[in-house]
């Protein structure tokens, strides 16, 4: 499909965004933070140069439509100081850097701080009503509901279907297709759908499970299987092995016998999965990625405390590493990425910034962590799952580059955050009862 369709699309969900915002009376604090969620497949084009629907919609929201919410936060001061200690970190790492910023690269910096303002108001409404916690996470089960969808309709039309009009080298292999669904990238694809299979799950304690939450999950498999990431499977495989070792003995033998019925029937048609088809085996694959992985640490080894310089990489290996390049229509690029992405943020950030990030994602999470021991509450463990999917996928590919990919990894950190919250504001209700 042309791909002028999908952007006046996006040019669409903008100016339907200022006209409901102008027009109707809404709670627009909610409504911002839910049309980002239900509208994020097309949020990735841009509106003005430089300027995607993200960006544009955010910026209009802060500067003229946000309500201010003076709600408290656990350790609101302390993701604060976070923020803003990275920040600091990459502008004084340009001032050490070899190859000084871009203009592309200052408005990617710039492109950072109205995400981490939704970061922040999706953490205040959502602490402040549960209830409106949970309508956040119907809006990210229907992000992957949609997904399937767009996935099905890609399998039926090819794999020219797509929202950008341009067919990665790695959707055609030998004797099948990856499919990206929605997003540009197989791979990124696979995190997509692993990490939202488990926040899917997450439901209030009154409600019980059914088999529409037994479907999500294999679907989910069979579009992770469709898109051919192996990380992004390992990611899923390692969640749901959790979910079956802390589950209670009713959904521990759903899940057991879910998996084992899954595995028997993916093998008999396993002819019919992009994951099975895979052009290199494990080992050259790891073979390939280790030279390059190699070159990126001694990158970091070089600066190792602010880095070569945030979006830097692919400038950095034009000129030293000629060999990180790929060919697409006879034409070569550097490589952007060093094929990990953890490696990614350790050469651009160095290790204060890879720090500060991961301190961001994994404090939340061994906070809320430390709940789950004194309420064995179920949804800190989907949480926690969907976190340690992301991580381990992230390992293997950099999906941040993906804007659509980052706002829902932030969004997950943010709800992991607030439940937090919701947890400790009920206990403390539950004692003043009594």
């Amino acid at each position: 499909m042309n791909p002028i369709f999908f952007k006046l699309l996006g040019a669409l969900n903008v100016v339907l965004f200022l006209i409901i915002n102008i027009f109707f009376k809404v709670d627009r604090n909610r409504f911002y933070l839910k049309y980002i969620i239900l509208t994020l497949p097309l949020l990735i084009f841009f509106t003005l140069p430089n300027i995607n629907g993200f960006v544009f919609i955010s910026s209009a929201f802060f500067l003229f439509f946000h309500q201010n919410n003076n709600v408290s936060v656990l350790d609101g001061k302390f993701y604060k100081g976070l923020v803003i200690s990275l920040f600091l970190s990459i502008l004084i790492g340009y001032c050490f850097v070899e190859i000084m910023p871009n203009l592309e690269s200052i408005l990617h910096l710039t492109i950072l701080i109205p995400t981490f303002l939704y970061t922040s108001l999706i953490i205040k409404e959502t602490s402040d009503d549960p209830d409106f916690f949970y309508e956040i996470i119907s809006c990210l089960r229907f992000s992957l509901i949609l997904s399937f969808i767009f996935l099905f309709v890609q399998m039926i039309i090819g794999p020219h279907f797509v929202l950008t009009g341009i067919v990665k080298p790695n959707v055609l292999i030998n004797g099948g297709v990856r499919y990206p669904s929605f997003l540009s990238d197989p791979q990124h694809y696979s995190q997509f759908v692993s990490v939202l299979s488990f926040i899917s799950l997450i439901k209030p304690k009154v409600k019980k499970y059914g088999y529409k939450d037994f479907l999500l999950i294999i679907f989910s498999l069979l579009a992770i299987m469709s898109s051919g990431g192996r990380v992004g499977l390992m990611g899923f495989i390692l969640g749901i092995s959790l979910l079956i070792l802390f589950s209670k003995g009713y959904y521990k033998f759903i899940f057991i016998f879910l998996g084992i019925g899954l595995y028997f029937i993916l093998m008999q048609f396993q002819d019919k999965f992009a994951i099975f088809k895979r052009g290199t085996d494990l080992d050259d694959a790891y073979a390939f990625r280790h030279e390059i992985w190699e070159e990126a640490f001694q990158m970091f080894k070089k600066s190792p405390f602010f880095g070569i310089g945030f979006d830097n990489y692919s400038r950095y290996v034009f000129l030293h590493n000629p060999n990180q390049f790929w060919i697409e229509n006879n034409e070569s690029f550097p490589y952007d990425v060093p094929e990990n992405g953890n490696l990614k943020l350790l050469t651009e950030l160095g290790g204060i910034g890879f720090l500060i990030i991961y301190t961001l994602i994994l404090y939340p999470i061994t906070r809320v962590i430390a709940i789950y021991f004194k309420k064995s509450d179920y949804n800190i463990l989907l949480l926690f799952c969907s976190i340690l999917s992301f991580i381990l996928s992230f390992n293997g590919t950099y999906t941040f580059a993906d804007p659509r990919i980052f706002i829902l990894i932030l969004t997950i950190i943010s709800c992991i955050i607030s439940y937090r919250t919701i947890l400790i504001k009920a206990t403390n209700y539950e004692n003043e009862e009594l």
